[in-house]
């Protein structure tokens, strides 16, 4: 059995929706992207612009460069995560 990710939970949750009379409205069931998901993106933007130059965008496993680059920004996701809960 695999351990489930730790995806941080929401990355901006909306806890309570309101209606026109200032009334509670049940919030919906999904609120969207992880904070995992959103750590990952930011650190995509830095792994693109070359903010990391030694960096080996080659193909690995088979992988193309940019799948390389998306397994490395959810890797720097799961550290940041971590080190939140440190």
């Amino acid at each position: 059995m695999t351990t489930p990710i730790n995806d941080g939970g929401p990355a901006f949750p909306a806890l309570d929706l309101w209606d026109s009379k200032a009334q509670v409205v049940t919030a919906p069931a999904s609120h969207g992207m992880t904070l995992r998901d959103h750590f990952a993106g930011l650190a995509m933007q830095s792994v693109l612009d070359g903010s990391w130059p030694d960096l080996q965008l080659v193909p690995q496993n088979g992988l193309e460069p940019i799948e390389n680059s998306a397994m490395f920004a959810y890797q720097i996701a799961d550290a940041m995560i971590k080190a939140r809960s440190a």
